[in-house]
């Protein structure tokens, strides 16, 4: 697990660990509001005459409901957690996000849930692992998924 910035005893300064956690939104808006921004109007304007474009704007659309794990997933990637480190937080990031809720015995989509929540739960789950880090080895494996 060599090069990440997870072992114990990293140091982030608040300057770097607020950097990496807006740069990591900011990249996660860009990438999954952006596309249907771009053609969302546009393809919704040909959906009535072409199957393609119907296809496409639902595409646009559902890539939307992406933006809380993008945002896990780039803010723990600027901190350059392992892979099982950016699951962990884009998982962490979607469900405070609220953008899935229980409603009637089942999961709901419900859009891309609360940025401001979303944010702070990346900050929270990254700074839970910079703060276990690799103190416990292999067991990371079953402690960072249940406890972050």
């Amino acid at each position: 697990m060599g090069g990440t910035m997870t072992r114990p005893g990293t140091k982030v300064s608040v300057g770097t660990f607020f950097y990496n956690v807006l740069n990591g939104v900011a990249f996660a808006i860009i990438a999954g509001l952006v596309p249907h921004a771009v053609l969302g109007e546009i393809l919704k304007a040909l959906s009535p005459y072409s199957k393609s474009a119907g296809v496409l704007l639902q595409v646009a659309t559902a890539i939307q409901f992406t933006v809380p794990m993008l945002v896990g997933a780039l803010v723990a990637h600027r901190f350059k957690f392992t892979p099982l480190g950016i699951a962990v937080v884009a998982a962490a990031s979607f469900i405070g996000s609220g953008a899935a809720q229980f409603k009637n015995g089942a999961w709901v989509i419900t859009g891309i849930g609360d940025l401001i929540n979303t944010m702070l739960a990346a900050s929270i789950a990254s700074l839970l692992i910079l703060f276990i880090g690799e103190r416990f080895g292999s067991l990371n494996l079953i402690i960072l998924p249940t406890f972050v």
